[in-house]
């Protein structure tokens, strides 16, 4: 089913059912960027991107500005590296007081003020937790690949379908979503378990 696929087949599987939902999707999608590009647009940030962010960069460098909203994941939508970046330096300088672990999340999906983030470091590695921040912080998944692999068996077993409201996945079993999220992400349990 999904093992065995590479981060970039995994984004390409969501992105087939999503495009279900939202066939408007994958023309507003932007073109992806090069490494250079990217080590170009991140060399003044204080960490090194995940190799993960580095693939989905790659792969788009999010959607365009539209009056109508085309989210990838969820109801966040995928913003480009440039406004990430910016949206980044305020996040930091309006929490950083608050928790500094602010400093080290890049904010890459969005949605009126609620972020997924990835985690980053001072030295490269290939994958980073990733939070959320909706009033608080919180890991939510294991990784980035982790985090799609996870929507995407949701998708493929019919526990979850892109086509809800606008915006919106529909959730067919709430169960199964659980225990497929957790499967991919151990993360969770140890979070929601143990406070």
């Amino acid at each position: 089913m999904i093992q065995g696929l590479s981060f970039h087949e995994v984004l390409e599987r969501i992105l087939d059912y999503r495009a279900i939902a939202d066939p408007y999707l994958r023309e507003k999608l932007r073109p992806g960027l090069t490494l250079e590009q990217i080590d170009k647009q991140t060399r003044d940030l204080p960490f090194a991107l995940p190799d993960e962010v580095k693939i989905l960069y790659q792969w788009h460098d999010g959607t365009e500005e539209d009056w109508e909203r085309h989210p990838l994941i969820g109801y966040h939508d995928f913003r480009p590296l440039e406004e990430v970046i910016e949206r980044y330096l305020q996040l930091v300088e309006d929490f950083i007081d608050i928790d500094p672990e602010i400093a080290e999340l890049l904010p890459l999906f969005e949605y009126e003020n609620e972020y997924y983030l990835s985690q980053c470091n001072a030295q490269q590695r290939n994958t980073g937790l990733i939070y959320s921040l909706y009033h608080d912080l919180t890991i939510e998944y294991d990784s980035l690949t982790s985090m799609f692999c996870a929507f995407l068996e949701c998708y493929e077993i019919v526990a979850l379908t892109p086509e809800g409201s606008p915006g919106h996945e529909k959730v067919i079993n709430k169960q199964q979503v659980g225990e497929i999220k957790l499967k991919w992400n151990p993360i969770r349990e140890r979070v929601y378990d143990h406070p």
